[in-house]
């Protein structure tokens, strides 16, 4: 340990570390570095913002079987928040970075030297930071503000540095800085939860802006706040008069008047459970976009639990969504019409410029009545891909439709209004279920064939009971033109497969009468008709003939037929040749086409649903396409 004076008050300062740089003096708040010509007082810090950190210098944790100890603390602003960023010290000598924003703990440690151009990146570039795809997440300008404790790196105060934020897959991170004339550093690591850093937190005090928040009342109408999450909360907006007040610094400041908050469908400081978690209802934001020169809009309530940190529920025509951030590296495949997340392919839905119109209740960030963002959504039902982005910053998360009825059961809301419309990720009603319907109908399908076949295995398709071929003598109709068959036996039940025809016409026409008579003199008859014309006109020659084909009689009993043919043609013509075959007829395939029709028609019928619906949704979608 080295220990000293501070060369600007005189007060003890120690170096615990011993590989710090910098100590800032507990008295005067002077930067004291450690040099080879001794202890050098530099530039003085600021007091130190009372931001949401449960963290103190001195707190011991562990981190992969590695004990640590938090030795100092920076706090940085980027002129609309200040966090904190703890510098903590290994027992294997290693020093990392831990630091907190929006219920998000990250740790890093300094790896390597970045290219310049790295920091000259717009939010959802990619770069290959350690081997890895980064995405990244935010870029922007950040100076030091104030400190304690001791300090394994100089820093600059009041000097603005470049930063950008990024992140990959499985919740890598990735931190890139650069002072003024400095190269760049590159921080490397990932999120983690102060569960895992075996941190005892319990002895700590609670933080000053809790305790100044715990009972603050509205500047503008002296209504009483009341706080949730005093920690956390960057901006309140009072539920009495609308007031928007900044509470970053523990002190509530007026920033602008909003209009009077409208009842909502869930009440502020609402407990429900969703997904095995009690949420708290911290916000209500009415947000809303113009699509068309037509204005849409709909409420987001910020959920909050200790430990899981924030989320979101989305209500829009009485539908509901659960949303959760999401890191940008884990979202892959971005193009102009898809995402992917988690191997599966999500489809552009809509772009808009998403509006804050209304707020009400505490925020973790820096609200503001008018701040606009570029969103997109991409769906996959029943979920959801949604970015957001601005010059600086691009944020996802990942949603779930919930039905109005576990919402109600969540957090007994006022009675909800019934879902109006389609919404973007809501599941298909026709989905369940709609492959299983259609494969159970395709082996139905199959039976019916099968049936078919074996039916027509247990005798030939046709089998020849009775033809005969004769010029009719005699006048057209007359019993001297008649001809009687022989009987002849249907060896079992079946059908009877009869065709007739007439040959040898010129410029005439042949019928002939077939009747199928059974033992009991019962009569199934069919007649067949024949023509054939042809002659010469001014286009040339011309020919018109035409002759009915075969007719299958309806299931006919085993037993003994006679076949009566009565033949015609045109009187005053010569008679033509007449001809007749009768057989037996196998099972006809129409009765399996038939089959097929009524077991299809429900999965034809649920496919034309689905798609419907689907049509109705994509309707709805400002890509201009459907899906």
């Amino acid at each position: 340990m080295t220990e000293g004076k501070c060369p600007s008050c005189g007060a003890p300062v120690a170096f615990a570390a011993g590989t710090g740089s910098v100590v800032v003096c507990d008295s005067c708040q002077a930067v004291v570095a450690r040099t080879d010509r001794g202890l050098e007082s530099h530039a003085k810090v600021a007091a130190l913002v009372d931001t949401d950190s449960p963290l103190q210098v001195g707190v011991q944790g562990t981190h992969e079987k590695k004990g640590f100890r938090v030795i100092g603390r920076l706090q940085r602003s980027n002129g609309t928040s200040t966090w904190d960023e703890w510098a903590l010290h290994f027992e294997d000598g290693r020093d990392g970075w831990l630091s907190e924003s929006e219920g998000t703990w990250r740790l890093l440690f300094e790896d390597g030297k970045p290219r310049v151009e790295d920091l000259k990146v717009m939010p959802g570039s990619l770069l290959v930071l350690g081997g890895r795809r980064h995405v990244v997440e935010e870029v922007g300008l950040a100076e030091v503000v104030s400190g304690e404790g001791e300090l394994p790196r100089g820093f600059a105060v009041g000097v603005a540095a470049s930063f950008v934020e990024t992140s990959a897959a499985g919740g890598a991170l990735g931190y890139l800085e650069q002072l003024p004339g400095e190269p760049p550093a590159l921080f490397l690591g990932r999120e983690v939860r102060l569960g895992e850093l075996g941190l005892d937190l319990s002895a700590l005090p609670p933080t000053r802006r809790q305790v100044k928040l715990q009972d603050a009342r509205c500047t503008e109408c002296n209504g009483p706040l009341e706080f949730r999450a005093p920690d956390l909360a960057q901006r309140v907006a009072c539920p009495y008069c609308g007031a928007l007040l900044d509470c970053s610094t523990g002190k509530l400041q007026m920033l602008q008047q909003l209009a009077k908050p409208s009842p909502s469908a869930i009440p502020l400081g609402q407990k429900g459970t969703l997904f095995g978690v009690e949420w708290t209802v911290l916000a209500r934001l009415r947000r809303s976009c113009k699509v068309d020169g037509v204005r849409y809009g709909w409420h987001e309530y910020l959920l909050w639990q200790r430990e899981a940190g924030f989320r979101w529920l989305m209500e829009a025509n009485a539908h509901w969504t659960f949303l959760e951030p999401i890191s940008a590296g884990d979202v892959t495949g971005t193009g102009v019409l898809s995402a992917e997340y988690k191997g599966r392919t999500f489809k552009l839905f809509q772009k808009v410029t998403a509006r804050t119109d209304a707020v009400m209740g505490e925020c973790y960030w820096q609200v503001a009545e008018g701040d606009a963002t570029k969103a997109s959504e991409f769906v996959a039902p029943p979920h959801a891909l949604n970015q957001e982005l601005t010059d600086g910053e691009v944020s996802w998360t990942f949603s779930t439709y919930l039905e109005p009825s576990e919402v109600k059961a969540a957090f007994s809301p006022r009675p909800l209004f019934s879902p109006e419309g389609i919404a973007p990720s809501q599941p298909n009603p026709v989905s369940p279920g709609q492959l299983r319907n259609v494969a159970w109908a395709l082996a139905a399908c199959g039976v019916v064939l099968a049936i078919h076949m074996f039916l027509s295995s247990l005798g030939p398709d046709s089998a020849r009971l009775y033809a005969h071929s004769w010029t009719p003598a005699g006048a057209p109709g007359s019993p001297e033109s008649m001809v009687f068959s022989e009987p002849f036996i249907l060896p079992r039940d079946g059908k009877l497969s009869v065709e007739g025809w007439a040959r040898g016409m010129s410029n005439s026409w042949g019928a002939l009468e077939v009747d199928v008579v059974d033992a009991e003199n019962r009569v199934t008859a069919a007649v067949f008709e024949s023509e054939h014309y042809s002659g010469v006109d001014d286009e040339g020659t011309w020919v018109e003939a035409s002759s009915t084909g075969a007719e299958v009689f309806p299931v006919m009993p085993a037993g003994t037929y006679q076949v009566r043919l009565v033949p015609n043609w045109e009187a005053g013509r010569p008679a033509p040749e007449f001809s007749v075959v009768v057989a037996s007829a196998g099972p006809r395939f129409l009765w399996v086409f038939l089959a097929w029709v009524l077991l299809l028609a429900l999965p034809v019928l649920r496919y034309v649903r689905h798609a419907m619906f689907e049509s109705a949704r994509w309707a709805e979608s400002s890509t201009g396409y459907a899906r």
